[in-house]
């Protein structure tokens, strides 16, 4: 993506995503829509993710680049492009075939893949990859010993000199400059004739201290925001004479990890925890029917479902996922009210249907009507 004309990457910017892409002036990754065979793999209520390697480029067999809005075809997410990651295929012969790479670098970076194919048949085949990546990051606070504004002083006594005044938080921080990434995905395919299905997940873990210096910002292992997207796809397809069915089921989820928090001087440098959560279940039924060389139609339907928690405000303590989602405000317990201030969650529920009918008509070579 670096590499791609009309697209801007700002890298280790911003507090809570580690980089920011425009795209012919529209700036933000979820403006555009990363699909993996055709499959979405954003997250399903449109959350901004850090792209890295919790993307699988390891097991690309080649990639496509729509610039410009799409969500005629697409959806709402498509608004400045859509990428397509088109996975490698299992090899035709009924041997196991093993693919693994290893890179390792200074401050503790690591990249590791791991891609594995089989046909189990003629008919059926199978492929399973996994990625993991870790980046300690140089501490900052030794490269540039002369640099106040990257002194790690403030993590070792305890008290930031912060551009609002001096702050001890009651919470105690690690006294050693800390801001590691990291990130994974993992992958499986089966394919079967005319069945397939795929599971996709992935999770990126990043510092939340981006943005800020170490006198206005807590550069621990324990500040990150952790985000992960689940996908699950099976999709059926039948031919009756002219006519070609396609029914597919998709499941998709978006998750903050509830341990994910900021730790900087709008907080006062105490923990302000955050949690959002969406699923999405979509069901497809296509049909295409060829009455012709130079005529076709395309008919189908879909049903989408939506369950969303939309990002909360800065809460006091981690949401427990094994109770209801609840919580209190960041910084508003008194002595008449040591629970704080009752946070507010919404949870919000919509659905989408949607038919369309196309017929494409084709009278001379070079012209094609829709």
């Amino acid at each position: 993506m670096y590499d791609l004309p009309d697209m801007k990457v700002d890298d280790k910017i911003y507090s809570g995503i580690r980089n920011n892409f425009t795209l012919r002036g529209t700036a933000g990754q979820e403006k555009f829509l990363i699909l993996l065979d055709g499959n979405s793999i954003s997250s399903p209520s449109g959350e901004a993710m850090p792209i890295m390697e919790n993307y699988p480029v390891n097991l690309a067999e080649q990639i496509e680049i729509i610039y410009g809005a799409a969500s005629a075809l697409y959806g709402a997410d498509a608004v400045s492009g859509v990428i397509n990651i088109i996975t490698k295929k299992a090899p035709s012969n009924k041997g196991i075939h093993i693919n693994e790479s290893s890179v390792a670098g200074s401050y503790g970076y690591t990249n590791n893949s791991l891609l594995i194919t089989k046909e189990l048949s003629d008919r059926v085949n199978l492929v399973i990859s996994g990625q993991y990546s870790y980046d300690n990051q140089p501490d900052y606070s030794k490269l540039y010993k002369d640099d106040n504004s990257l002194s790690a002083s403030s993590l070792s006594t305890g008290t930031f000199n912060t551009i609002y005044g001096s702050f001890t938080p009651n919470k105690p921080v690690k006294p050693n400059y800390e801001a590691p990434l990291e990130a994974y995905n993992i992958y499986a395919a089966l394919h079967a004739d005319n069945f397939s299905f795929t599971f996709f997940k992935n999770y990126s873990r990043i510092p939340t201290a981006y943005g800020n210096n170490t006198s206005n910002a807590v550069y621990n292992k324990e500040v990150f925001m952790g985000q992960s997207t689940n996908m699950v796809n099976a999709s059926y397809k039948k031919s009756f004479n002219k006519i070609a069915s396609t029914t597919s089921l998709t499941a998709s989820e978006y998750h903050l990890d509830p341990n994910s928090n900021y730790r900087n001087v709008n907080t006062e440098m105490e923990p302000g925890y955050k949690y959002s959560f969406c699923s999405m279940v979509k069901g497809e039924e296509q049909l295409d029917c060829k009455v012709s060389e130079n005529l076709g139609f395309t008919a189908g339907a879909s049903y989408e479902s939506y369950y969303s928690i939309p990002q909360s405000a800065d809460l006091d303590e981690p949401v427990n996922l094994k109770d209801y989602i609840h919580g209190s405000y960041l910084g508003t317990d008194t002595y008449y009210r040591p629970n704080g201030l009752v946070a507010q969650f919404y949870f919000i529920r919509y659905n989408n249907i949607g038919i369309y009918f196309q017929t494409q008509y084709s009278p001379v070579r070079k012209v094609n009507i829709t």
